[in-house]
């Protein structure tokens, strides 16, 4: 049983960092896109989380099948968990099950860009037709200035939507509302503003001490009580507004799962976006799926798989279902790229 302070010790980082500091973050934490330890005990393996007991990807695919939400957790910036993503939504297909796509790294207020570019024919023939379609729908979405990789990770999931008509939708907030959120939380906005953002009503001063404690680290361990007080007022709002998304979408189409692709904090223990679902719609089934990298030195399932206490409440295990992967190559210290906005923030205080 891990405690909150001890929980840390072993958490990887650039994850949380990047949902706090959004999209543009990502092309700086990697050098290359080549995978570590292929040849990993684990690696490729899928676990059940009560009992630890490996599954075969036919087995946990039959559960998915029966599920009204399959989240699929991701690291963002690696590879192979996009590329396990896009062979899930494959496999449920040609199951003969036809998932609506969500995707935390796009808005609400994008879903209408990506329903028009699923819906629309190419003006033209070949190649050339479908590059002006994909340049197009980049530049709505505000995609240009990041990386090649980074776009293509998420747009060959968005393509086989397309070719194959399947819903997709943007579930999170938008960049500019996260950021206006980080410099002001939910009270500093105006009436506006606050018609955009979804307050929560979500309380639970134990998982808002670990969210504080989490962001801190994320960090570097800098971070004065207003300004994480801000971040978990965005943190929240994101997590509902990606819930409302879900709830709303699978209303619409209740014999079809949503499949959600996101960063596995916004579902560990089955909390954040996981919770929020099952406040809005209580008979809603969900399966918490987490793509895991590996560690070259941790070999046993169980060392990824520990529950959290925190002052003497259990918040269970992390994740219901682990599919473990390659890792990417050793990342740039997020805390050197942190430390260059750290002084700009502490002048805004």
């Amino acid at each position: 049983m891990l405690t909150i302070n001890n929980y840390f010790n072993g958490l990887r980082l650039a994850g949380v960092l990047l949902s706090l500091v959004g999209v543009a973050a990502c092309s700086s934490l990697h050098k290359q896109p080549a995978l570590l330890h292929t040849d990993h005990p684990l690696s490729g393996k899928i676990y059940k989380a009560d009992g630890l007991v490996q599954v075969s990807f036919p087995e946990l695919l039959d559960t998915m099948s029966k599920s009204d939400v399959i989240y699929l957790g991701e690291n963002h910036d690696n590879t192979y968990h996009h590329k396990t993503q896009l062979d899930v939504i494959k496999a449920l297909v040609e199951k003969g099950v036809r998932p609506a796509i969500g995707f935390e790294f796009f808005s609400r207020h994008q879903t209408s860009h990506l329903i028009k570019h699923q819906k629309a024919k190419d003006s033209g023939h070949g190649s050339h037709a479908k590059g002006d379609a994909e340049k197009r729908l980049r530049r709505q979405l505000g995609w240009d200035s990041n990386r090649d990789q980074d776009w293509q990770r998420l747009y060959a999931i968005l393509q086989y939507a397309r070719e194959n008509k399947l819903s997709v939708f943007g579930a999170d907030l938008s960049a500019g509302m996260r950021k206006r959120m980080s410099k002001v939380g939910y009270s500093g906005l105006s009436p506006v503003e606050k018609l955009l953002v979804p307050a929560s009503d979500f309380k639970d001063e134990n998982y808002r001490e670990y969210m504080h404690e989490n962001f801190v680290r994320a960090h570097c361990g800098w971070g004065n009580d207003a300004y994480l007080a801000r971040l978990y007022d965005a943190w929240l709002s994101r997590n509902e507004a990606m819930a409302q998304s879900i709830v709303a979408t699978h209303k619409d189409v209740p014999d079809q799962p949503v499949v959600m692709i996101l960063g596995g904090g916004h579902i560990e223990f089955n909390m954040a976006v996981y919770e929020r679902v099952e406040h809005l719609q209580a008979d809603i089934r969900q399966i918490n799926l987490r793509l895991q990298e590996v560690d070259a030195e941790s070999i046993e399932p169980g060392e990824y798989l520990q529950p959290l206490e925190i002052n003497e409440q259990n918040y269970g295990l992390p994740h219901e279902y682990v599919w473990f992967t390659p890792s990417m190559p050793d990342r740039i210290d997020h805390c050197a790229v942190f430390n260059k906005r750290k002084e700009k923030l502490n002048k805004k205080e």
